[in-house]
């Protein structure tokens, strides 16, 4: 499994990780819609990147582009929405201000952006 010029692949846990891929080979992760179903690991002779990511089912790929990695670092601002009914969230970047559009209900909002406060805010 190590020769580098096998032509082989390798079926495996979603949750394999990157360090245990020799290297040279590809480690593509492979979801189905929004949910991660398994990894493969290409040798060599078949990789074509690093890593690749691959969502079914129109097939559409992600592998790194050139330049520097893009930082890590944890999550901004952002809008929970309960996905227990359909509801849109319409951001107006031109003047600051984000509305929510229930399907149903009188709780349609607009509030500007300006006005965000923390999670906990107000909370005791």
């Amino acid at each position: 499994m190590t020769e580098s010029n096998a032509h082989r692949g390798v079926k495996a846990a979603p949750g394999l990780a990157r360090d245990a891929v020799p290297p040279g080979w590809e480690l593509e992760f492979i979801a189905l819609g929004r949910e991660l179903k398994e990894a493969a690991a290409w040798s060599p002779a078949l990789a074509t990147a690093a890593t690749r990511a691959t969502i079914l089912p129109g097939g559409h790929s992600l592998t790194p582009g050139p330049g520097a990695p893009v930082p890590v670092r944890g999550p901004g601002r952002f809008l929970l929405v309960s996905a227990a009914q359909p509801t849109s969230v319409c951001v107006y970047p031109d003047s600051g201000k984000v509305g929510t559009r229930p399907a149903t209900g009188d709780d349609r909002l607009d509030f500007r952006r300006a006005d965000a406060v923390g999670y906990w805010y107000g909370e005791r």
